[in-house]
Protein backbone atom coordinates (compact mmCIF):
# COMPACT_ATOMS: atom_id res chain seq x y z
CA UNK A 1 0.00 0.00 0.00
CA UNK A 2 1.24 3.55 -0.75
CA UNK A 3 1.48 6.25 1.61
CA UNK A 4 0.27 9.52 1.05
CA UNK A 5 1.44 12.93 1.58
CA UNK A 6 -0.44 13.05 4.99
CA UNK A 7 1.45 9.82 6.04
CA UNK A 8 4.60 10.97 6.75
CA UNK A 9 5.94 13.30 9.90
CA UNK A 10 8.85 14.62 11.21
CA UNK A 11 11.45 13.63 13.99
CA UNK A 12 13.66 15.21 15.82
CA UNK A 13 16.88 13.78 17.56
CA UNK A 14 18.55 15.48 19.87
CA UNK A 15 18.55 16.04 24.19
CA UNK A 16 15.12 15.79 25.75
CA UNK A 17 15.54 19.52 26.95
CA UNK A 18 16.37 20.58 23.07
CA UNK A 19 13.98 18.39 21.83
CA UNK A 20 10.47 18.16 23.97
CA UNK A 21 9.39 21.36 22.92
CA UNK A 22 8.65 20.42 19.58
CA UNK A 23 6.05 17.75 20.54
CA UNK A 24 3.96 20.69 21.05
CA UNK A 25 4.05 20.95 16.89
CA UNK A 26 3.58 17.31 15.97
CA UNK A 27 7.50 16.34 15.80
CA UNK A 28 8.51 13.13 17.38
CA UNK A 29 11.49 13.23 19.33
CA UNK A 30 13.86 11.37 19.82
CA UNK A 31 16.43 11.61 22.61
CA UNK A 32 20.28 11.01 22.23
CA UNK A 33 22.67 12.57 23.96
CA UNK A 34 25.92 11.59 22.26
CA UNK A 35 26.71 10.92 18.46
CA UNK A 36 26.46 7.33 18.82
CA UNK A 37 22.81 7.73 20.36
CA UNK A 38 22.04 9.97 17.58
CA UNK A 39 23.46 7.49 15.15
CA UNK A 40 21.40 4.61 16.47
CA UNK A 41 18.34 6.58 16.67
CA UNK A 42 18.67 7.91 12.99
CA UNK A 43 18.85 4.25 12.11
CA UNK A 44 15.85 3.40 13.96
CA UNK A 45 14.01 6.03 12.19
CA UNK A 46 15.01 4.95 8.76
CA UNK A 47 14.08 1.29 9.31
CA UNK A 48 10.38 2.54 10.64
CA UNK A 49 10.40 4.70 7.68
CA UNK A 50 10.76 1.72 5.47
CA UNK A 51 7.92 -0.25 7.38
CA UNK A 52 5.00 -0.57 5.44
CA UNK A 53 2.66 -0.70 8.42
CA UNK A 54 4.02 2.38 9.62
CA UNK A 55 4.08 5.86 8.80
CA UNK A 56 7.54 7.85 7.21
CA UNK A 57 9.75 10.13 8.58
CA UNK A 58 10.02 13.01 5.53
CA UNK A 59 12.53 15.08 7.79
CA UNK A 60 14.61 14.26 10.21
CA UNK A 61 16.25 17.08 12.35
CA UNK A 62 19.52 16.81 14.22
CA UNK A 63 20.82 18.82 16.78
CA UNK A 64 24.28 20.55 15.88
CA UNK A 65 26.12 19.57 19.14
CA UNK A 66 25.33 15.82 17.91
CA UNK A 67 26.53 16.05 14.67
CA UNK A 68 29.64 17.65 14.89
CA UNK A 69 31.41 14.71 16.53
CA UNK A 70 29.34 12.06 14.22
CA UNK A 71 31.55 9.02 12.33
CA UNK A 72 30.42 10.74 8.74
CA UNK A 73 31.47 7.20 6.91
CA UNK A 74 28.14 5.47 9.96
CA UNK A 75 26.33 8.11 9.10
CA UNK A 76 26.49 7.89 5.16
CA UNK A 77 26.31 3.94 5.14
CA UNK A 78 22.72 4.46 7.05
CA UNK A 79 21.30 7.24 4.79
CA UNK A 80 22.51 4.69 1.89
CA UNK A 81 21.17 2.00 3.35
CA UNK A 82 18.17 0.41 1.84
CA UNK A 83 15.95 -1.61 4.38
CA UNK A 84 13.94 -3.11 1.54
CA UNK A 85 10.64 -1.55 2.05
CA UNK A 86 8.09 -3.93 0.86
CA UNK A 87 6.96 -2.00 -1.97
CA UNK A 88 11.19 -0.92 -3.50
CA UNK A 89 11.22 1.51 -6.01
CA UNK A 90 12.19 0.45 -9.20
CA UNK A 91 14.79 2.30 -11.50
CA UNK A 92 11.22 3.39 -13.06
CA UNK A 93 9.82 4.88 -10.11
CA UNK A 94 13.30 7.05 -9.45
CA UNK A 95 13.01 8.46 -13.08
CA UNK A 96 9.62 9.12 -12.73
CA UNK A 97 10.46 10.92 -9.65
CA UNK A 98 12.89 13.10 -11.15
CA UNK A 99 11.02 13.98 -14.32
CA UNK A 100 8.40 14.74 -12.28
CA UNK A 101 10.11 17.01 -10.08
CA UNK A 102 11.88 18.85 -13.18
CA UNK A 103 8.23 18.95 -14.70
CA UNK A 104 7.51 21.48 -11.77
CA UNK A 105 4.81 18.81 -9.85
CA UNK A 106 4.66 19.08 -6.12
CA UNK A 107 5.91 16.54 -4.12
CA UNK A 108 2.81 15.68 -2.42
CA UNK A 109 1.49 14.53 -5.68
CA UNK A 110 3.87 11.63 -5.88
CA UNK A 111 3.79 8.38 -5.02
CA UNK A 112 5.49 6.83 -2.05
CA UNK A 113 7.23 4.38 -4.38
CA UNK A 114 8.44 7.58 -6.37
CA UNK A 115 10.05 8.49 -3.04
CA UNK A 116 11.29 5.42 -1.38
CA UNK A 117 14.93 5.02 -0.36
CA UNK A 118 15.32 9.29 -0.57
CA UNK A 119 13.71 9.81 2.45
CA UNK A 120 14.24 11.07 5.28
CA UNK A 121 15.98 14.16 4.57
CA UNK A 122 18.17 15.40 7.22
CA UNK A 123 18.44 19.01 8.71
CA UNK A 124 20.77 20.19 11.33
CA UNK A 125 19.49 22.67 13.56
CA UNK A 126 21.73 24.58 16.37
CA UNK A 127 21.61 23.60 19.80
CA UNK A 128 21.12 25.73 23.13
CA UNK A 129 24.45 27.19 22.61
CA UNK A 130 23.88 28.24 19.13
CA UNK A 131 25.52 27.72 15.95
CA UNK A 132 28.79 26.14 15.92
CA UNK A 133 29.42 26.38 11.97
CA UNK A 134 28.76 22.59 11.20
CA UNK A 135 25.73 23.25 8.98
CA UNK A 136 26.64 25.79 6.87
CA UNK A 137 30.35 24.11 6.42
CA UNK A 138 28.17 21.07 5.66
CA UNK A 139 25.23 22.84 2.83
CA UNK A 140 28.88 24.13 1.35
CA UNK A 141 30.67 21.06 1.13
CA UNK A 142 27.31 19.52 -0.37
CA UNK A 143 26.42 22.76 -2.80
CA UNK A 144 30.49 22.48 -3.91
CA UNK A 145 29.84 18.44 -4.37
CA UNK A 146 26.40 18.74 -6.52
CA UNK A 147 27.51 22.29 -9.05
CA UNK A 148 31.80 21.78 -8.60
CA UNK A 149 32.12 25.41 -7.37
CA UNK A 150 31.64 27.39 -3.54
CA UNK A 151 28.80 29.34 -3.70
CA UNK A 152 28.19 29.48 -0.14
Amino acid sequence: MSKTIGQYKIAIIGPRDVVSGFKALGVEAFEAYSSEEALEQLKNIKQLSTDSSSSAYAVVCIIEDLMIDMDEKEYQRIMNSSFKPKEEASQKDMENFVNAVAAGRKVKELDANQTAGYLPAVVVLPGTSGSQGFAEARLRKLSEKAIGAAII
